[in-house]
């Protein structure tokens, strides 16, 4: 696997996970399910790592000119943050916009790995 490849799968994989944890929950049952919580966070901190490497990489970029890798690498400082967490947007990024990424991620994952 190449490390364009590994990129793109890392975030998905974490993007994924992220949404999991929330599943079905609303927001309070989100909020109150201390693990699921948790783990969420970790993810938000992986998908900030990630998505700053891929920054650094031009090939991504340039192949991918549809999909936000700016804001993505940017999604925990705009959730979790100095000034506390922001359960609503984070809830509601997670519902509505992870399923879009995912599909874009692993389609473009697949493409690159031809399906391997």
């Amino acid at each position: 696997m190449t490390k364009e490849q590994e990129l793109l799968f890392g975030l998905y994989r974490y993007i994924n996970k992220a949404s999991r944890y929330v599943g079905s929950k609303n927001e309070s049952e989100f909020i109150k399910d201390e693990v699921s919580f948790d783990a969420t966070c970790f993810a938000f901190y992986m998908i900030e790592y990630i998505g700053q490497e891929i920054l650094k990489n031009e090939n991504i970029l340039l192949n991918n000119p549809d999909i936000d890798f700016k804001r993505i690498a940017n999604y925990k400082r705009e959730f979790i943050n100095e000034e506390g967490v922001d359960y609503v947007g984070l809830h509601n990024l997670i519902l509505n916009e992870f399923p879009i990424l995912q599909m874009k991620l692993l389609n473009r994952w697949k493409g690159s790995n031809n399906g391997k």
